[in-house]
């Protein structure tokens, strides 16, 4: 049964009641009319107290957003704003996933190779270049989310590249006479999404997008205070120090009760990443994780360091092989043929190594789980990839329209400007959140959507919340946040039995991140307890499947 169907305007329970309501939200200011549904269980006083909640001074000038569905009914249970727009922040991974799974096979696993533009001789000579061909897989170092593990952490040299050098070395290669090549034109460069701000381009979370990935395309940075006042700070940064000047430092050591300020710019004209100010004597470390501005040189250096370290010799420099879009461009379109035919083919025979990736699947998970980035946006032109045969900002997002349009989502609702939530351009109501969390509850690929989100106090951005709570293990939704915006959308199994999608979204809020997110916590906690009648058995409610 369609969503539009049961999304009916319901009847008020009383004149008095609705008066009330509607005195309230005029009192608070807040826009847009809420559904009131028939009194089922309770749901008088669960709209009561989300008003008394969100009505506090502290949350004057934030605009919330609220959409509540059964699906087992489709009922509406609770709306608030929810056909106005919001910025999403990392609530974007929601459609970027949903669309994924509609149109990609997530149990392929992508092969990427290492290729030679020569042959090789009898004393184990590569006369020509050694080719590493990016294929859009993010996760070459083949990770796999678990709960119990840690977070990425980089290592010296990233598993990708120490496979490599072993396939290198056990084919009997000594020399490369030639280059390393790093061609990451698989995908056009577009290194950003749009509106993205330069701080967001310096730090790991914003790291850029190539078709060749590497360490996820950031350095981990250790800083420690020099020994005496006014030193350097010491830095150690992993993966090694390739010989590519990527990170300054200009943070002097200071007296332990002075005050420590560290700073990250990324300088554009350099492309460099400039740590500025100061660390106190007393400080143990500090750790920090950046995006590395060129990702095709830092793989390409990090491969040739490594051969150097194994003992093979390599004659050549490092370089990049890039598809900007300004070649490719007829007019404002971007033609696939045109696309490709600025792509480098290369013979079976001359394939040296390969990376063979782990399913697409744990990549999505990965996304979801712990919010990143990066595989969201390689996952976009993946999917621009597979529809359009070119992967693109803009074949992607063409491809994640028209999952869109199956939801039955007006194109109205939208503005889309990137996969991972970054772009302050990103606009979605909450319903169209819950147009698709309800699309994708009936989709062949349901249970593998469900099982990306994070868990209620067990894994994920979710891990440590709502942990010894009701809504433990009953909650599963993506988070998201950014400067004065904070989100949490998904799914809810009420303890009463019944299947819900839900979608809070606060925007302008200027409270501290902890207090918004208790608030909405403080939501989700009750959501657990609603427990909506079905329009068959008014008396008994619908058993979650």
């Amino acid at each position: 049964m369609s969503l539009n169907g049961h999304r009916s305007k319901t009847r008020l329970k009383s004149f008095i009641t609705a008066i009330t309501f509607i005195v309230v939200l005029w009192a608070i200011g807040i826009t847009g009319d809420p559904v009131f549904p028939e009194d089922i269980n309770g749901l008088d006083e669960f709209q009561a107290k989300v008003l008394s909640l969100i009505q506090q001074p502290k949350w004057d000038s934030a605009f919330w957003g609220i959409d509540i569905v059964s699906l087992d009914d489709g009922t509406t249970l609770y709306s608030l704003n929810a056909h106005k727009r919001f910025f999403p922040a990392s609530n974007m991974k929601i459609l970027t996933c949903a669309a994924f799974l509609d149109g990609v096979d997530t149990q392929e696993r992508i092969t990427t190779p290492v290729y030679v533009t020569g042959r090789i001789d009898k004393w184990g000579r590569v006369l020509g270049d050694l080719v590493l061909l990016g294929r859009g897989d993010p996760n070459l170092e083949r990770r796999e989310y678990k709960t119990e593990r840690e977070p990425f952490e980089s290592r010296a040299y990233p598993s990708s590249i120490t496979s490599i050098v072993d396939q290198l070395q056990s084919r009997g290669i000594k020399t490369i006479e030639g280059d390393i090549v790093v061609d990451d034109t698989y995908f056009l460069h577009q290194p950003f999404g749009f509106a993205w701000t330069i701080e967001d381009s310096a730090w790991g979370y914003g790291a850029p997008v190539s078709a060749l990935v590497v360490n996820e395309n950031m350095i981990a940075v250790k800083m420690l205070p020099g020994e005496r006042s006014n030193d350097l700070a010491l830095f150690q940064t992993s993966p090694m120090e390739t010989g590519l000047r990527i990170v300054l430092n200009r943070v002097r050591t200071i007296g332990n009760h002075e005050n420590a300020t560290v700073s990250l710019t990324h300088e554009q004209e350099s492309g460099l990443l400039l740590f500025t100010g100061a660390i106190s004597q007393s400080q143990s470390e500090l750790n920090y994780q950046v995006a590395v501005p060129d990702p095709s040189r830092f793989a390409g250096a990090l491969l040739k360091a490594a051969l150097m370290q194994r003992g093979l010799l390599v004659k050549g420099d490092v370089k990049s092989r890039n598809l900007e879009p300004a070649e490719v461009l007829e007019g404002k379109e971007i033609p696939p043929g045109k696309t490709r035919s600025g792509q480098h083919d290369f013979s079976e025979e001359t394939k040296v190594a390969a990376i063979h990736g782990v399913p697409l699947f744990e990549s999505l998970k990965i996304m979801m789980k712990e919010s990143q980035n990066l595989y969201a946006e390689c996952l976009l032109r993946l999917l621009g990839a597979r529809t359009a045969g070119v992967g693109s900002i803009e074949t992607g997002l063409a491809a994640l329209g028209k999952f869109m349009m199956k939801t039955g989502t007006p194109e109205a609702s939208l503005k889309i400007k990137d996969a991972s939530g970054i772009s302050r351009k990103n606009l979605v109501t909450p319903e169209s959140i819950v147009r698709v969390l309800a699309y994708m509850d009936h989709h062949p690929q349901s249970e593998k959507f469900l099982d990306t989100f994070p868990v209620a106090g067990r894994d994920g951005t979710l891990k440590i919340r709502f942990q010894g709570t009701t809504a433990a293990g009953r909650i599963r939704a993506k988070t998201g946040s950014m400067e004065s915006v904070s989100t949490l959308s998904g799914y809810a199994m009420t303890r009463p039995g019944a299947h819900l999608a839900f979608s809070l979204m606060v925007n302008n809020e200027v409270g501290s991140q902890q207090d918004v997110r208790e608030t909405l916590d403080q939501l989700c906690l009750w959501i657990v307890d609603l427990a909506p009648k079905t329009k068959d058995d008014p008396n008994s409610p619908h058993q979650a499947k």
